[in-house]
């Protein structure tokens, strides 16, 4: 449903606390962790998500259920596209569509290309990165939630952390942002 409404958009375990949030929780902004506090931080609700398929809760009883699952042929039953939740900033006039020290955005890519600039801009402030990796199969661990499989997945390479991150392709995230209320 595509109703032209500014949207905050992150990752599903940032904004709903591994699944803990609740539709309409406050998203504050600095992180609670970081001293954040609400109403005064609130920068906007938490609106829908995408609940993970979680396959289990270490990495080797995920891949002992996924093996289970192709056996039976149901393996695509634990497949997930996005790793993303939206959220409703707090009003028109609070949302800025640029990220300080951001570029301006030229639009939502549809397909990522190897080398593709990527810039992230969160806690560890903003970064430079690029598309190491793309159409990825990836089991990464959801924190306490456990492990789950993202297919179509992209990786991208932040030389200055020295760490890769996956990151939904961005094909699945226009999806996600399109998509009618689940």
């Amino acid at each position: 449903m595509e109703t032209g409404q500014p949207l905050l958009e992150s990752c599903w375990h940032a904004l709903t606390n591994y699944g803990r949030g609740r539709k309409g929780d406050d998203i504050i902004q600095p992180a609670k962790l970081d001293g954040g506090r609400k109403p005064k931080d609130t920068v906007a609700f938490l609106e829908r998500w995408i609940e993970p398929v979680i396959l289990g809760p270490t990495l080797g009883e995920a891949k002992s259920n996924l093996k289970s699952l192709v056996d039976r042929r149901r393996a695509k039953t634990c497949l997930n596209k996005v790793d993303c939740a939206l959220a409703v900033p707090v009003g028109e006039d609070f949302v800025d569509p640029h990220v300080v020290g951001v570029p301006k955005s030229k639009g939502v890519a549809q397909e990522s290309r190897l080398g593709d600039d990527v810039v992230m801009s969160g806690r560890s402030g903003v970064q430079h990165g690029f598309v190491s990796l793309i159409d990825l199969d990836i089991l990464a661990q959801e924190g306490p939630s456990g492990v789950a499989l993202f297919e179509e997945s992209d990786c991208t390479y932040f030389p200055n952390l020295r760490w890769f991150a996956y990151s939904n392709s961005a094909r699945n995230v226009a999806d996600l942002l399109h998509a009618k209320p689940f």
